[in-house]
């Protein structure tokens, strides 16, 4: 079994009705998920109403969290980012 990472926009097109409710399970079957902290933060902070925090709450208790980023993940998460924008274009190193 693999483990797997979803972006907040892969949730959002989820709750949104663009991603289904097949499709997703489908991929939790076949796939560890595990959630990060900084895309719990990023929902979290999204969910104005009462039903979208209910959502990101339901979420929080239902995938594994993931610990939050020491200070060293993030600084060697910057080199690879780095290393990373140096096998494409040079627009894509802007974007960075």
């Amino acid at each position: 079994m693999t483990y797997a990472f979803f972006d907040s926009c892969i949730y959002i097109d989820w709750w949104r009705g663009v991603i289904t409710e097949d499709a997703l399970d489908s991929y939790y079957q076949q796939h560890v998920v595990r959630l990060s902290p900084i895309v719990l933060l990023e929902l979290a902070r999204g969910a104005r109403s009462v039903s979208a925090r209910r959502m990101v709450d339901d979420l929080s208790k239902s995938v594994l969290l993931l610990p939050a980023p020491s200070q060293a993940m993030y600084f060697e998460a910057g080199w690879i980012s780095l290393r990373l924008s140096g096998q494409f274009s040079h627009r894509f190193s802007e974007k960075l």
